[in-house]
């Protein structure tokens, strides 16, 4: 069993919540999440002697001079500092404070005899005289709150800062950002925000002062501090207003309550939703405050409700388009019964009806008097502002002729809409008053399709405009809730009596949601499991939801596919066997049959399926518990018992062992990653280390137990996948169990030791897979032995494809080296080389192998890449045979020139291992175990992309063009002209003009069975 005792177990706890200063302040905001493992420095600031940092990683805090332990803001203490330079705080200087690239400084501050001051700083990190800066809060002229990054671009409030005034101060960076890098928060308010050329604060080796800006600089404290907190992470505006309710200590304990649903700053929430919230660790009763205004709701004592045993409220129907605020206090049990004032929170409650946007109406009209007047001009938003007012230029109104017997606008609709109102601005030209242009006399009238028609009562004259820029009184017309998508304004008279032409400024329309909308997941979504439950904004009037669901658009927009109706605003899709990989179409209609129309149809929705299902990435593993990958695929080791697994592991008894040892000394990963990462799949991050030695006739294995059964029938899924990277002197069978049912590799055992990422692949078609428990991996054979590498095991709908060898035969080759001795060209061809620097000839992979020395030894053919058919972007092929003896960056092969794409080099680089391609344009380095072992390189170029293939396996795929030039010919041992020589022997060089296939690359490599190729 392992003993890890030693390891530390720290998990990050996330805790949410937020106070709200103003609703107008804070639109949409997303849930706080504050963890400790982000918070690098907190001074709680209790004690004037001994003050500590109580991050999750402390360091040495020492006080300069004396302080004194006053109240502070939050109901704890604070220290409160006199001005001199003497009294200050130094905070040692840690790994942790360096080269972060997201950073918050925050901190409640109290400051006093401020105007006697030329500045006082709160927390600095440099050494002196801008030296060595890498953040700096402090205010400065006029009480001003400046803060910097690197001793530059720095931000400064608006406010001036008062004495004996509370403030809470935040400054934020994140380097990440592309502009507003910087941010400087005043009482939660954000006051001020900029650019920033740095991507991260220095590094060095200066403390961090708190109270003074360094040792020496004279902008001592003067007043209070309390709850100085220093954040690897750019905190957002809701994560600050929570800090400004509850102490650090009291938001990561769980002690409040968070994540309020709806989320704080919330609109548009529906009338008849409760309010939740994620309740304190120790709470056995919960305060509800629920009112109209921030006040009333902050400072009141008699909670609105006292919920006993649930984290939900009914706070009754709401009222349409108004403002709640709300609150929750955690009530402790017995003995204490503590009460933790929750932050205060805000919502809006939706509107009745909604704005129907321009772009979504069309508009004829009877005619209009130039291209700059059209009726266009009506719906566009032209001349409109944001107070509702609008302006007097004729070219943001719709003008008719300058005769027009008949005028008429009329309106289309994108469907139809149960309306609400129409918002009409009249004509407010300069001249209105003296011509009066302005519609006065007309007919509404509304149609659901165009051909009959309805007169809208009551509603016959419209109110002439003034003709001035303040513009706002626009007439509100009631269309009662009628269903309509065409309306028709018959105008009778303009206000002026005097010409036969007439004007619009604005015309907008309001229709109350009674069609499905908001669909979740969004439409035009990808990579939606087949089996996942989609949901919709139900409409205002339904009772019950009919919903179609086809792979065939026209199908579900006539109404024709397949329906389920739903009580529920929401479907599970599994039980309608959606595939893997498909584009499916779907739309709901809202039915109601006691309405007078009974049903709205809803727009048509897309989504495109999966094209696999996740087994295990293997993302999520890690080197603390209970994240350790040993831990879920168990093991022959096993695992120590600790507050996770209070029972611990004895090991499944075979010589199987998960992870990289990182514990032993002697271990080449001592101290680093249980987990592979520098080889995986590609985009993968991280892979599963399966290392095994069997004895006793005991396979090694590992199982891995799911907590909910598995499907692997959703979405049609046929295969299985188990992408897996051997290594040189693997030996055993790979096999798998699916619930205990035994699966052997079909394919070469041998394959277990390629160097590059093959597949075991495994038709799940006449296996019973609907109830999934249990994957186990493992390797028979006896005394078998080895490591490899799993990564992403996924389920596919399609069956898995086989790479079959393929000889290429001398289709396309234009040159052959196998150095038998020589250099000659043995394609026919003539492209011989000529052996430079002495370099010897000795026993290679097949027959005699090119002995490279690093020194001065390569071969040269004089031959530049239009004689071989390989220039510009054309196709083609190198293949050879490699030992590396040492890496020190010199080229198997090299041809072309240093520049702009034109060269064509596979080489070592500097480092064990690690190797380039080379083409002077963007290049791309892999990693690969070669060391002192021969390895069969494929160096594949189709124009469009560049292939790696190691020992017959794909190990880069790389979208390129190039451009390959004749400057310098091609080369073999040697990169550059003159450059690097290769440490190590070369063997069976092949040259095409043509792009090789994976069957013919594995061929190559020496294969002469199948392998699964990964999907």
């Amino acid at each position: 069993m392992r003993d890890l005792k030693c390891v530390r177990n720290a998990r990050a706890t996330s805790v949410c919540g937020l106070c709200m200063l103003s609703l107008l302040l804070m639109p949409n905001l997303a849930v706080a999440e504050v963890a400790s493992g982000d918070l690098v420095l907190y001074l709680p600031m209790e004690d004037a002697i001994n003050p500590s940092d109580v991050s999750d990683n402390p360091t040495t805090v020492l006080v300069h001079g004396s302080l004194t332990s006053v109240s502070g803001k939050l109901d704890t203490n604070g220290l409160e500092f006199n001005g001199q330079n003497a009294n200050r705080i130094e905070v040692s200087n840690a790994d942790k404070f360096d080269g972060l690239s997201a950073l918050t400084v925050e901190a409640w501050v109290f400051p006093q005899n401020i105007a006697s001051h030329e500045g006082m700083s709160i927390a600095s990190k440099r050494i002196a005289n801008q030296n060595a800066d890498s953040f700096n809060l402090f205010t400065w002229t006029g009480r001003i709150v400046n803060a910097r990054i690197n001793a530059g671009g720095a931000v400064m409030s608006t406010t001036a800062l008062q004495d004996n005034t509370w403030y809470h101060i935040a400054f934020v960076f994140d380097g990440a950002k592309t502009g507003e890098e910087s941010k400087l928060y005043i009482n939660g308010v954000l006051e001020a925000s900029g650019d920033h050329p740095d991507g991260a604060a220095n590094k060095g080796t200066a403390p961090v002062w708190i109270g003074e800006l360094d040792q020496a600089r004279g902008f001592a404290w003067d007043g209070i501090l309390d709850e100085v907190g220093i954040w690897n992470k750019a905190l957002s505006e809701e994560d600050i207003h929570l800090l400004m309710v509850q102490t650090k200590s009291q938001i990561l304990n769980g002690e409040i309550a968070r994540n309020p649903k709806p989320s704080n700053g919330a609109e548009d929430v529906l009338v008849a939703t409760d309010l939740s919230w994620t309740p304190g660790e120790y709470a056995v009763a919960h305060h509800v405050y629920v009112g109209s205004a921030f006040d009333d709701v902050n400072d009141q004592t008699v909670p609105t409700s006292e919920v006993m045993d649930a984290n939900t409220y009914d706070p009754g129907h709401l009222e349409f388009g108004k403002a709640y605020f709300w609150r929750v206090d955690e009530v402790n049990g017995a003995p204490d019964k503590t009460v933790f004032k929750g932050a205060v929170w805000s919502f809006e409650a939706e509107p009745y009806s909604l704005l129907i946007p321009g772009s979504a109406i069309g508009v004829t009209a009877s005619s209009l008097a130039n291209e700059f007047s059209t009726p266009e001009k009506t719906i566009d938003g032209s001349g409109l502002e944001a107070d509702n007012s609008h302006g007097m230029s004729a070219e943001t109104m719709w003008f008719t002729a300058s005769v027009d017997p008949d005028p008429w606008i009329q309106y289309e609709l994108d469907d139809v809409k149960k309306l609400d109102v129409m918002k009409v601005w009249n004509s407010n030209g300069a001249a209105e008053n003296a011509i009066g242009w302005g519609v006065k006399d007309v007919q509404i009238k509304y149609s659901v399709d165009g051909q009959t028609w309805d007169v809208l009562a009551n509603a016959t004259q419209f109110s002439r405009a003034p003709g001035l820029p303040t513009y706002n009184q626009y007439d509100e017309i009631d269309f009662g809730g009628v269903a309509a998508k065409y309306i028709r304004l018959d105008i009778a008279s303009n206000w002026g009596g005097i010409l036969m032409s007439y004007s619009l400024s604005e015309v907008q329309f309001n229709m109350i949601p009674t069609a499905a909308r908001t669909p979740e997941p969004a439409s035009g979504s990808v990579d939606v499991s087949p089996d996942a439950v989609v949901a919709w904004r139900a409409g205002r009037e339904a009772a019950q939801h009919t919903v179609y669901v086809s792979s065939d658009q026209n199908a579900v927009a006539d109404g024709t596919a397949p329906s389920v109706t739903s009580r529920a605003n929401s479907l599970n899709l599994g039980p309608l066997n959606l595939q893997l990989g498909e584009t499916y179409y779907w739309r709901v209609d809202e039915v109601n049959e006691a309405e007078a129309t009974p049903v709205w149809a809803g727009p048509v929705w897309s989504f495109t399926t999966l094209t696999s299902l996740i087994v295990d990435d293997f993302e999520s593993y890690g080197n603390v518990s209970p994240d350790r990958p040993f831990q879920a695929w168990l093991d022959g080791f096993g695992y120590s018992a600790d507050e996770f697994f209070p029972a611990g592991y004895g090991g499944n008894g075979t010589g199987a062992g998960i992870g990289h040892d990182i514990w032993s000394l002697s271990s080449p990963y001592y101290d680093g990653d249980i987990m592979e990462t520098s080889n995986t799949l590609p985009g993968s991050g991280q892979s599963m280390p399966f290392y095994y030695g069997n004895s006793g006739g005991v396979a090694s294995e590992t199982q891995h137990t799911f907590a909910v059964p598995q499907d692997w029938t959703v979405g049609g899924v046929k295969t299985l996948s188990i992408p897996f990277s051997g290594q040189a002197g693997n030996t055993g069978t790979l096999y798998a169990k699916i619930n205990g049912v035994k699966v052997t590799y079909p394919h070469d055992p041998a394959n277990l030791a390629l160097g590059g990422w093959i597949a075991f692949n495994i038709d799940l078609s006449s296996m019973n897979v609907q109830n999934v428990t249990e994957l186990a991996i493992g390797v028979d054979g006896s005394n078998a032995s080895g490591m490899l590498l799993i990564d992403d095991i996924t389920l596919h709908s399609e069956a898995g494809k086989i790479i079959t060898p393929e000889d290429p035969g001398t289709n396309g080759l234009v040159a052959s080296y196998s150095f038998e001795g020589n250099a000659n060209d043995v394609s026919g061809n003539g492209n011989n080389g000529t052996v430079n620097g002495g370099a010897q000839f000795v026993a290679g992979h097949d027959g005699s192998a090119l002995d490279c020395d690093g020194v001065d030894d390569y071969v040269s053919t004089g031959k530049v890449a239009s004689d071989l058919g390989i220039g510009g972007n054309s196709a083609r092929t190198i293949s050879v045979w490699v030992f590396t003896r040492g890496f020190n960056n010199g080229g198997i092969y090299d041809v072309g020139a240093r520049v702009n794409a034109q060269d064509f080099c596979l080489r070592t680089l500097g480092n064990d291992n690690e190797w380039r391609i080379q083409y002077w344009g963007g290049d791309s380095d892999f990693t690969l175990d070669s060391m002192n072992k021969w390895v069969h390189f494929t160096h594949v170029h189709d124009g469009v992309n560049t292939k790696i293939y190691a020992n017959g396996v794909l190990f880069v795929d790389w979208a390129k063009t190039i451009d390959t030039t004749d400057t310098n010919p091609f080369q073999i041992g040697l990169y550059g002209w003159p450059g690097n020589y290769f440490d190590g022997l070369i063997d069976e060089v092949r040259v095409y003009n043509r792009a090789l296939s994976e069957g013919e690359a594995l061929s190559l490599a020496g294969a002469t069975a199948p392998i699964d190729k990964p999907f």
